[in-house]
Protein backbone atom coordinates (compact mmCIF):
# COMPACT_ATOMS: atom_id res chain seq x y z
CA UNK A 1 0.00 0.00 0.00
CA UNK A 2 1.45 3.78 -0.80
CA UNK A 3 2.12 5.82 2.13
CA UNK A 4 2.50 9.57 2.73
CA UNK A 5 4.25 11.05 5.36
CA UNK A 6 5.49 14.42 6.59
CA UNK A 7 6.04 17.16 3.67
CA UNK A 8 6.20 15.18 0.56
CA UNK A 9 3.35 14.41 -2.63
CA UNK A 10 1.55 12.08 -0.28
CA UNK A 11 -1.40 12.33 1.84
CA UNK A 12 0.07 13.61 5.15
CA UNK A 13 -3.06 12.85 7.12
CA UNK A 14 -4.26 16.20 7.14
CA UNK A 15 -7.66 17.66 5.29
CA UNK A 16 -7.91 17.88 1.50
CA UNK A 17 -7.65 20.56 -0.60
CA UNK A 18 -9.29 21.88 -3.94
CA UNK A 19 -6.46 21.80 -6.81
CA UNK A 20 -8.50 22.08 -9.87
CA UNK A 21 -7.79 25.42 -11.34
CA UNK A 22 -11.70 25.26 -13.13
CA UNK A 23 -12.94 24.96 -9.60
CA UNK A 24 -14.55 27.63 -7.90
CA UNK A 25 -13.25 26.68 -4.59
CA UNK A 26 -9.73 26.24 -6.07
CA UNK A 27 -7.05 26.49 -3.45
CA UNK A 28 -9.70 26.41 -0.75
CA UNK A 29 -9.69 23.37 1.59
CA UNK A 30 -12.52 20.63 0.81
CA UNK A 31 -13.94 19.48 -2.28
CA UNK A 32 -13.69 21.03 -5.95
CA UNK A 33 -17.41 22.44 -6.14
CA UNK A 34 -18.26 23.69 -9.91
CA UNK A 35 -20.64 26.00 -11.66
CA UNK A 36 -23.53 24.78 -12.88
CA UNK A 37 -23.59 24.51 -17.10
CA UNK A 38 -24.04 28.03 -18.68
CA UNK A 39 -23.37 30.20 -14.96
CA UNK A 40 -20.06 30.80 -13.53
CA UNK A 41 -19.38 30.67 -10.24
CA UNK A 42 -20.98 33.98 -9.09
CA UNK A 43 -24.27 32.49 -10.63
CA UNK A 44 -23.70 34.60 -13.76
CA UNK A 45 -24.99 33.69 -17.14
CA UNK A 46 -22.21 33.36 -19.67
CA UNK A 47 -23.96 32.60 -22.99
CA UNK A 48 -27.10 33.87 -24.27
CA UNK A 49 -30.44 33.60 -22.83
CA UNK A 50 -33.44 32.35 -24.57
CA UNK A 51 -36.95 34.18 -25.50
CA UNK A 52 -38.32 32.70 -22.73
CA UNK A 53 -35.67 33.71 -20.17
CA UNK A 54 -33.71 30.22 -20.07
CA UNK A 55 -29.94 30.88 -19.67
CA UNK A 56 -28.87 28.55 -22.85
CA UNK A 57 -32.39 28.14 -23.41
CA UNK A 58 -33.46 27.05 -27.37
CA UNK A 59 -36.96 28.83 -27.48
CA UNK A 60 -36.81 31.26 -30.08
CA UNK A 61 -39.56 34.37 -31.59
CA UNK A 62 -41.48 33.05 -34.68
CA UNK A 63 -42.55 34.81 -37.56
CA UNK A 64 -45.59 37.02 -35.25
CA UNK A 65 -42.86 37.65 -32.60
CA UNK A 66 -44.27 35.27 -30.15
CA UNK A 67 -41.96 32.98 -28.19
CA UNK A 68 -41.94 29.62 -29.53
CA UNK A 69 -45.54 30.23 -31.68
CA UNK A 70 -47.18 28.51 -34.16
CA UNK A 71 -46.07 30.96 -36.50
CA UNK A 72 -48.64 32.48 -39.19
CA UNK A 73 -51.56 30.68 -38.67
CA UNK A 74 -54.32 33.38 -39.58
CA UNK A 75 -55.89 32.64 -43.59
CA UNK A 76 -56.77 35.74 -45.05
CA UNK A 77 -59.33 36.70 -47.69
CA UNK A 78 -57.04 36.37 -50.55
CA UNK A 79 -55.23 32.86 -49.37
CA UNK A 80 -52.57 34.56 -47.88
CA UNK A 81 -51.18 33.02 -44.52
CA UNK A 82 -50.69 35.86 -41.72
CA UNK A 83 -49.97 36.55 -37.98
CA UNK A 84 -53.34 38.68 -37.74
CA UNK A 85 -56.43 39.73 -39.15
CA UNK A 86 -54.75 43.08 -38.75
CA UNK A 87 -52.18 42.17 -40.86
CA UNK A 88 -54.10 40.84 -44.08
CA UNK A 89 -54.14 42.94 -47.04
CA UNK A 90 -56.86 45.65 -47.59
CA UNK A 91 -60.59 43.79 -48.80
CA UNK A 92 -60.10 44.32 -52.51
CA UNK A 93 -63.42 45.12 -54.32
CA UNK A 94 -63.86 43.83 -57.78
CA UNK A 95 -66.47 43.81 -60.22
CA UNK A 96 -67.70 40.93 -62.06
CA UNK A 97 -69.73 41.41 -65.53
CA UNK A 98 -72.71 38.88 -65.28
CA UNK A 99 -73.43 37.50 -69.21
CA UNK A 100 -76.48 36.59 -70.90
CA UNK A 101 -77.13 34.90 -73.84
CA UNK A 102 -81.15 34.41 -74.58
CA UNK A 103 -83.52 33.81 -77.37
CA UNK A 104 -86.40 34.57 -75.50
CA UNK A 105 -87.06 37.85 -73.48
CA UNK A 106 -86.49 37.95 -69.59
CA UNK A 107 -88.67 38.89 -67.38
CA UNK A 108 -86.93 38.29 -64.21
CA UNK A 109 -83.84 36.42 -63.01
CA UNK A 110 -82.82 35.47 -59.38
CA UNK A 111 -79.16 33.74 -58.24
CA UNK A 112 -76.99 32.92 -55.48
CA UNK A 113 -73.12 33.66 -55.95
CA UNK A 114 -70.94 31.22 -54.22
CA UNK A 115 -67.00 32.51 -53.90
CA UNK A 116 -67.42 36.14 -53.03
CA UNK A 117 -69.68 38.56 -51.24
CA UNK A 118 -71.90 40.21 -53.06
CA UNK A 119 -71.79 44.48 -52.65
CA UNK A 120 -74.17 45.85 -54.99
CA UNK A 121 -75.18 45.62 -58.73
CA UNK A 122 -76.13 48.15 -61.21
CA UNK A 123 -75.56 48.81 -64.82
CA UNK A 124 -75.99 46.08 -67.73
CA UNK A 125 -79.12 45.87 -69.59
CA UNK A 126 -81.17 44.93 -66.40
CA UNK A 127 -80.70 48.64 -65.75
CA UNK A 128 -81.47 49.86 -68.92
CA UNK A 129 -84.62 48.33 -69.31
CA UNK A 130 -85.75 49.85 -66.11
CA UNK A 131 -85.31 46.55 -63.74
CA UNK A 132 -85.22 46.68 -59.75
CA UNK A 133 -81.75 44.75 -59.06
CA UNK A 134 -81.12 44.02 -55.60
CA UNK A 135 -78.97 42.29 -53.81
CA UNK A 136 -77.53 40.53 -50.59
CA UNK A 137 -74.01 39.19 -49.54
CA UNK A 138 -75.18 36.22 -51.52
CA UNK A 139 -78.28 36.53 -53.81
CA UNK A 140 -78.95 38.95 -56.88
CA UNK A 141 -82.65 39.32 -57.41
CA UNK A 142 -83.62 41.68 -60.69
CA UNK A 143 -87.15 42.14 -61.53
CA UNK A 144 -89.70 44.86 -62.63
CA UNK A 145 -92.27 46.77 -61.21
CA UNK A 146 -93.60 47.83 -64.90
CA UNK A 147 -93.74 44.64 -66.86
CA UNK A 148 -90.46 45.32 -68.53
CA UNK A 149 -88.17 42.64 -70.21
CA UNK A 150 -84.50 41.95 -71.03
CA UNK A 151 -84.87 41.61 -75.14
CA UNK A 152 -83.98 37.98 -76.39
CA UNK A 153 -79.96 38.64 -77.03
CA UNK A 154 -77.31 36.63 -78.69
CA UNK A 155 -74.81 37.83 -76.10
CA UNK A 156 -75.07 41.15 -73.09
CA UNK A 157 -74.31 42.11 -70.11
CA UNK A 158 -77.15 41.35 -67.34
CA UNK A 159 -75.98 43.32 -64.18
CA UNK A 160 -72.69 44.26 -62.99
CA UNK A 161 -71.66 43.14 -59.29
CA UNK A 162 -69.48 44.52 -56.86
CA UNK A 163 -68.18 42.00 -55.02
CA UNK A 164 -65.39 41.34 -52.28
CA UNK A 165 -63.13 38.39 -52.50
CA UNK A 166 -61.04 35.99 -54.68
CA UNK A 167 -62.99 36.40 -58.04
CA UNK A 168 -61.43 33.45 -59.61
CA UNK A 169 -63.87 31.66 -57.20
CA UNK A 170 -67.15 33.44 -57.86
CA UNK A 171 -69.65 31.14 -59.26
CA UNK A 172 -73.61 31.53 -60.09
CA UNK A 173 -75.78 29.01 -58.37
CA UNK A 174 -79.63 28.15 -58.15
CA UNK A 175 -80.12 30.34 -60.64
CA UNK A 176 -84.19 31.08 -61.46
CA UNK A 177 -84.86 32.87 -64.95
CA UNK A 178 -88.28 33.83 -65.74
CA UNK A 179 -89.67 34.37 -68.98
CA UNK A 180 -92.50 37.84 -70.39
CA UNK A 181 -95.34 35.52 -69.67
CA UNK A 182 -93.97 34.33 -66.11
CA UNK A 183 -92.98 30.91 -67.25
CA UNK A 184 -89.35 29.48 -65.88
CA UNK A 185 -86.75 29.35 -67.97
CA UNK A 186 -84.84 26.15 -67.55
CA UNK A 187 -81.08 28.06 -67.96
CA UNK A 188 -77.81 26.87 -67.72
CA UNK A 189 -74.68 28.62 -66.05
CA UNK A 190 -71.73 28.43 -68.24
CA UNK A 191 -68.06 29.16 -67.25
CA UNK A 192 -69.70 30.32 -63.90
CA UNK A 193 -70.39 33.77 -65.05
CA UNK A 194 -72.52 33.45 -67.92
CA UNK A 195 -75.84 32.27 -68.12
CA UNK A 196 -77.04 30.80 -71.36
CA UNK A 197 -81.22 29.87 -72.33
CA UNK A 198 -82.21 28.14 -75.65
CA UNK A 199 -85.79 27.61 -76.25
CA UNK A 200 -87.03 24.27 -77.72
CA UNK A 201 -86.92 25.14 -81.52
CA UNK A 202 -89.47 22.49 -82.61
CA UNK A 203 -91.75 24.05 -80.02
CA UNK A 204 -94.48 25.85 -81.66
CA UNK A 205 -95.73 27.86 -78.65
CA UNK A 206 -99.28 25.72 -78.83
CA UNK A 207 -100.61 23.97 -75.83
CA UNK A 208 -98.57 20.45 -76.60
CA UNK A 209 -100.56 18.90 -73.02
CA UNK A 210 -97.74 18.73 -71.49
CA UNK A 211 -97.11 20.39 -67.66
CA UNK A 212 -96.52 23.47 -67.82
CA UNK A 213 -95.73 24.05 -63.85
CA UNK A 214 -99.72 25.45 -63.32
CA UNK A 215 -101.83 22.23 -62.70
CA UNK A 216 -104.99 23.45 -64.34
CA UNK A 217 -107.52 20.20 -64.76
CA UNK A 218 -108.23 17.15 -63.11
CA UNK A 219 -109.93 16.39 -59.76
CA UNK A 220 -107.51 16.83 -57.55
CA UNK A 221 -104.30 19.43 -57.20
CA UNK A 222 -100.89 17.07 -56.98
CA UNK A 223 -98.95 19.61 -58.16
CA UNK A 224 -95.76 20.73 -55.74
CA UNK A 225 -97.68 23.65 -54.43
CA UNK A 226 -101.26 24.25 -54.14
CA UNK A 227 -102.79 27.60 -53.84
CA UNK A 228 -106.35 28.88 -53.38
CA UNK A 229 -108.11 32.13 -52.67
CA UNK A 230 -109.97 33.10 -49.84
CA UNK A 231 -111.42 36.74 -50.10
CA UNK A 232 -108.14 38.44 -50.61
CA UNK A 233 -105.74 35.74 -48.97
CA UNK A 234 -103.75 33.87 -51.29
CA UNK A 235 -103.92 30.53 -49.39
CA UNK A 236 -101.14 27.57 -49.64
CA UNK A 237 -100.61 24.13 -48.59
CA UNK A 238 -97.02 22.99 -49.58
CA UNK A 239 -95.05 20.20 -48.86
CA UNK A 240 -91.84 21.84 -49.69
CA UNK A 241 -89.96 24.86 -48.14
CA UNK A 242 -90.95 27.82 -50.04
CA UNK A 243 -88.16 29.73 -51.11
CA UNK A 244 -89.51 32.58 -53.65
CA UNK A 245 -92.82 33.04 -55.63
CA UNK A 246 -93.61 35.02 -58.04
CA UNK A 247 -96.77 35.43 -60.10
CA UNK A 248 -98.72 37.79 -62.42
CA UNK A 249 -102.35 39.61 -62.74
CA UNK A 250 -103.97 41.86 -65.04
CA UNK A 251 -104.18 44.78 -62.48
CA UNK A 252 -105.87 43.33 -60.09
CA UNK A 253 -104.15 43.52 -57.18
CA UNK A 254 -103.05 47.07 -55.84
CA UNK A 255 -100.82 45.62 -52.88
CA UNK A 256 -99.55 42.47 -51.59
CA UNK A 257 -98.01 41.87 -48.18
CA UNK A 258 -98.64 40.26 -44.51
CA UNK A 259 -99.05 36.25 -44.48
CA UNK A 260 -96.79 33.75 -43.48
CA UNK A 261 -94.85 35.17 -45.80
CA UNK A 262 -94.11 38.57 -44.39
CA UNK A 263 -93.93 36.47 -41.07
CA UNK A 264 -90.61 34.94 -42.29
CA UNK A 265 -88.84 37.80 -43.17
CA UNK A 266 -89.95 37.70 -47.02
CA UNK A 267 -89.94 40.99 -48.94
CA UNK A 268 -92.93 41.08 -51.09
CA UNK A 269 -93.57 43.78 -53.73
CA UNK A 270 -96.23 44.35 -55.94
CA UNK A 271 -96.47 45.87 -59.36
CA UNK A 272 -98.85 47.29 -61.98
CA UNK A 273 -98.46 43.24 -63.30
CA UNK A 274 -97.10 41.08 -61.30
CA UNK A 275 -96.26 40.21 -57.36
CA UNK A 276 -93.05 38.71 -56.23
CA UNK A 277 -92.35 37.82 -52.96
CA UNK A 278 -88.74 36.45 -51.71
CA UNK A 279 -85.94 36.74 -48.65
CA UNK A 280 -82.32 38.12 -48.89
CA UNK A 281 -81.28 35.86 -45.84
CA UNK A 282 -82.09 32.60 -47.39
CA UNK A 283 -85.39 32.56 -45.25
CA UNK A 284 -88.39 30.03 -46.56
CA UNK A 285 -91.74 30.05 -46.08
CA UNK A 286 -91.74 26.18 -44.06
CA UNK A 287 -93.88 23.11 -45.80
CA UNK A 288 -97.43 23.45 -44.37
CA UNK A 289 -100.65 25.23 -45.02
CA UNK A 290 -101.86 28.97 -44.10
CA UNK A 291 -101.87 32.07 -45.77
CA UNK A 292 -99.21 33.12 -48.10
CA UNK A 293 -99.59 36.82 -48.85
CA UNK A 294 -102.44 39.06 -48.35
CA UNK A 295 -103.68 40.81 -51.70
CA UNK A 296 -105.56 44.25 -51.79
CA UNK A 297 -107.37 45.43 -54.81
CA UNK A 298 -110.58 43.71 -56.99
CA UNK A 299 -108.79 39.68 -56.94
CA UNK A 300 -110.37 37.05 -58.36
CA UNK A 301 -108.58 33.81 -59.73
CA UNK A 302 -108.72 34.52 -63.30
CA UNK A 303 -107.12 37.93 -63.10
CA UNK A 304 -104.31 35.39 -61.21
CA UNK A 305 -101.64 33.33 -63.54
CA UNK A 306 -98.10 32.35 -64.35
CA UNK A 307 -97.03 31.28 -60.70
CA UNK A 308 -93.59 30.77 -60.20
CA UNK A 309 -92.44 28.88 -57.06
CA UNK A 310 -88.61 28.23 -55.61
CA UNK A 311 -87.47 25.53 -53.60
CA UNK A 312 -84.95 26.28 -50.85
CA UNK A 313 -82.08 24.51 -53.47
CA UNK A 314 -83.39 27.31 -56.38
CA UNK A 315 -85.49 24.33 -58.11
CA UNK A 316 -88.82 25.08 -59.66
CA UNK A 317 -91.83 23.55 -57.66
CA UNK A 318 -94.56 22.82 -59.79
CA UNK A 319 -97.85 24.72 -58.99
CA UNK A 320 -101.89 24.19 -58.73
CA UNK A 321 -103.93 26.60 -58.41
CA UNK A 322 -107.57 27.63 -58.66
CA UNK A 323 -110.82 25.17 -59.18
CA UNK A 324 -109.32 23.59 -62.12
CA UNK A 325 -106.71 22.53 -60.08
CA UNK A 326 -108.16 21.58 -56.55
CA UNK A 327 -111.60 22.57 -56.49
CA UNK A 328 -114.07 21.00 -58.62
CA UNK A 329 -116.94 23.67 -58.32
CA UNK A 330 -118.27 22.21 -55.38
CA UNK A 331 -118.83 23.15 -51.75
CA UNK A 332 -117.64 20.80 -49.03
CA UNK A 333 -118.55 23.31 -46.59
CA UNK A 334 -115.47 23.64 -45.10
CA UNK A 335 -113.23 26.90 -45.50
CA UNK A 336 -109.59 25.48 -44.70
CA UNK A 337 -107.96 28.49 -46.49
CA UNK A 338 -106.64 26.04 -48.60
CA UNK A 339 -108.03 22.93 -50.61
CA UNK A 340 -111.62 23.27 -50.29
CA UNK A 341 -112.85 20.92 -52.96
CA UNK A 342 -111.96 17.79 -54.80
CA UNK A 343 -110.11 15.16 -51.92
CA UNK A 344 -107.05 16.51 -51.17
CA UNK A 345 -104.45 18.96 -52.32
CA UNK A 346 -101.20 16.65 -52.65
CA UNK A 347 -99.47 18.92 -53.92
CA UNK A 348 -95.74 20.46 -52.30
CA UNK A 349 -97.91 24.02 -52.25
CA UNK A 350 -100.96 24.46 -52.51
CA UNK A 351 -102.79 27.80 -52.48
CA UNK A 352 -105.90 29.85 -52.39
CA UNK A 353 -107.51 33.07 -52.93
CA UNK A 354 -109.50 34.88 -50.31
CA UNK A 355 -110.81 37.73 -51.57
CA UNK A 356 -107.68 40.03 -52.42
Amino acid sequence: LSVGFGSGSADDGGVDTCEDSNACNFGDEGDCEYAEEYFDCDGNCIVDTDCAGECGGSAELDDCGECNGPGADYECWDGSVVCDLSDCPDVEVSYLEITYSSDTDIAGFQFDMDGVTVLGASGGDAEANGFSVSTSATTVLGFSFTGSVIPASEYGVLTILEVQGNVSNACITNLVLSGASGDGLDASVDDCLSIIFESDSTDDGGDDGSDDGADDGGEDCDSDVCLSLDGGNLNYSSTEDIAGFQFAHNGCVTGAGGGDAAANGFTVSASGSAVLGFSFTGSVVPAGDGTLVELSGDVSEDCLSDFIFAASDGSELSVGFGSGSADDGGDDGSDDGADDGGEDCDSDVCLSLDGG
